[in-house]
């Protein structure tokens, strides 16, 4: 799990980013749900995996709490942008 939210952190990043260049805006509908999958997913992995806690560096959770923060983050400022837009019409 924790590949599969680091995987979707990433491409929510790309999307986000690359939808703040002019012409390209269109991509951050598409990041903007990717971002509250990642926050999910992000949610879920600090509640639920525990494997490896007991062990110096063994804990994933910084993994999980970045994707919550960064999914956050880069939801608010997509949906910004969306709304800059305009929207599709």
């Amino acid at each position: 799990m924790r590949t599969l939210t680091s995987t979707l952190l990433i491409l929510a990043l790309v999307a986000t980013v690359g939808g703040f260049f002019p012409c390209l805006g269109w991509i951050n509908w598409a990041g903007v749900p990717l971002c509250l999958v990642v926050m999910v997913l992000g949610i879920v992995g600090l509640m639920s995996d525990r494997e490896g806690a007991d062990q110096p560096g063994g804990s994933h959770q910084g993994t999980y709490l970045a994707a919550l923060v960064l999914g956050l983050l880069m939801g608010v400022l997509g949906a910004v942008r969306c709304l800059m837009g305009g929207g599709i019409v």
